[in-house]
């Protein structure tokens, strides 16, 4: 059966979130309803260094759905303009797993990427 990953880039969407992942979860359990999608499929809210509470918001519903996953970048990088962008970037990222352990990205450059193991 097919398992279906949606990501989805939020930046400042604390008024529209909630709602978005009640329709998705409806269409979620639809398409597992009639076998279409396998029901380890998730939603990955990626929050893109909103300013409001847009990764609050995602870490309650992540608690209390399923299908919901986020990860929480704390440097927005659409946003960065090219000459910017040929430098070394540093910023975290944490990732939000079905048992709430966390995997910590410590710091990304262009050809290194260093991970903290997740605790057992």
């Amino acid at each position: 059966m097919i398992k279906l990953a949606i990501v989805s880039p939020c930046y400042n969407e604390e008024e529209v979130l909630e709602d978005s992942a009640s329709r998705l979860t409806a269409l979620f359990d639809e398409l597992v309803a009639k076998e279409k999608i396998s029901a380890d499929s998730f939603v990955l809210f990626v929050n893109d260094g909103s300013k409001d509470r847009t990764w609050s918001i995602i870490k309650k519903l992540h608690g209390t759905n399923p299908y919901i996953k986020g990860m929480n970048l704390a440097l927005s990088l659409i946003h960065i303009s090219e000459p910017t962008r040929r430098t070394p970037i540093s910023y975290a990222v944490f990732c939000l797993k079905k048992k709430k352990k966390q995997t910590q990205i410590k710091k990304r450059n262009k050809e290194d990427i260093s991970t903290v193991p997740r605790s057992t």
